[in-house]
């Protein structure tokens, strides 16, 4: 078959990228560039020219790093981006202080909730959304197709024109965990 690759072709890839997550760690706590926003815990960035961290990279390199070693640096990852929410109301399209006023598409409930089907802790979860629940939030119901479900987006309402839905919940698969 064309597509199909050979399997130590494909198992030195895999060692490969493995190799480089480590040099996409950075510390963001007492940045030295005055546009990077700190956050409190290590988090990966794209690399290259790229020495921030962006919002819907960060939910893709987490996609790539879903298993138990890396629980705790998508966890802190994820409450960064929280810490960002609380501070700041919105969840910035990047690190940057000339982010503040942008956001991307609202990542930070999948993010959430694939930290949670990892760690299954649930005063954690719980406290990632009353982050969000606290920064005066509207709630918006939407249904998704093909699959309709009931969804809760909360949408930023601070009186910036950069308003965007920074919270998506999945009402039958997270809430209902809470009991």
């Amino acid at each position: 078959h064309p597509c199909s690759m050979d399997q130590k072709i494909l198992k030195t890839a895999r060692e490969q990228i493995q190799n480089l997550w480590p040099m996409l760690w950075r510390d963001f706590r007492n940045p030295s560039d005055p546009t990077l926003i700190a956050v409190p815990n290590p988090h990966l960035v794209p690399g290259g020219v790229f020495d921030e961290f962006y919002y819907w990279d960060s939910y893709f390199t987490m996609l790539g790093l879903a298993d138990q070693k890396h629980e705790p640096l998508l966890r802190g990852m994820v409450d960064n981006f929280l810490f960002l929410f609380e501070k700041y109301q919105v969840v910035p399209n990047g690190n940057r202080s000339f982010y503040l006023n942008r956001s991307q598409p609202p990542f930070l409930a999948p993010m959430i909730k694939l930290v949670y089907e990892l760690n299954h802790d649930r005063v954690w979860l719980k406290k990632a959304f009353d982050i969000a629940d606290e920064q005066n939030l509207k709630k918006i119901c939407i249904t998704f197709e093909p699959h309709p479900r009931e969804y809760f987006a909360l949408h930023n309402n601070n009186n910036s024109s950069a308003k965007r839905i920074t919270l998506l919940k999945d009402k039958y698969n997270i809430l209902a965990k809470l009991g």
